[in-house]
C-alpha cells in the first residue's frame, strides 16, 4: 500500500499550477471577495434580476420584543398585592398584638372572651393578608420570568 500511496503523493506533487491564478492577483477585484458568498438564482429559467453590491443597504434594527398587555398587567397586579397584602399583614398583626396585650391585662371573665375573639379572628386577618402578599409576590416574579 506503501507505493501506491507514494505515486498519488508524486502525482499530486508534479501536477501543473499553471492554471492557477495568484491570489495576490485576484484581492482588487470586488467579485472575488464576493465569490465564498451565497449568490441568488432565479426559480425562473433564465431570468436574471439582481442588484449589484453597491446599491444594497443593509440596517441592523435593535431586536427587542414589546411588552405584552397582560403581562404588564399580571406585574401591576403582582405589585398591587404585594403591596396591600403587606400592610394589611402588619396593621392587622399589630391590632392582634394590641388585643392579646389587653387580654393578658384584662381580669373580667366577659372581657377576656371578647378579647380573645378579636385576638384570634385579627390574627386570621393577619395570616390571610400574609398569603396574599406571597401570592402577589409569586405573580411578580412568574411575569419577569414569562417576559424578562
Amino acid at each position: 500500500m506503501k507505493p501506491v500511496l507514494g505515486l498519488v503523493a508524486g502525482i499530486l506533487a508534479l501536477a501543473p499550477l499553471a492554471a492557477q491564478e495568484a491570489d495576490s492577483a485576484l484581492a482588487g477585484d470586488i467579485q472575488y471577495l464576493l465569490l465564498p458568498l451565497p449568490v441568488w438564482s432565479s426559480p425562473v429559467a433564465g431570468l436574471t434580476t439582481g442588484a449589484t453590491y453597491d446599491t444594497l443597504r443593509l440596517e441592523i434594527k435593535p431586536v427587542g420584543r414589546p411588552i405584552l398587555k397582560w403581562v404588564r398587567w399580571q406585574r401591576l397586579a403582582g405589585l398591587g398585592m404585594l403591596a396591600l397584602g403587606g400592610t394589611l399583614s402588619y396593621y392587622y398583626r399589630q391590632e392582634a398584638d394590641q388585643a392579646f396585650a389587653a387580654y393578658r391585662r384584662s381580669g373580667n371573665p366577659d372581657e377576656l372572651d371578647r378579647l380573645f375573639r378579636k385576638s384570634r379572628a385579627l390574627d386570621r386577618r393577619a395570616g390571610w393578608s400574609y398569603v396574599a402578599a406571597e401570592a402577589g409576590l409569586i405573580m411578580l416574579s412568574v411575569s419577569f420570568i414569562i417576559d424578562p
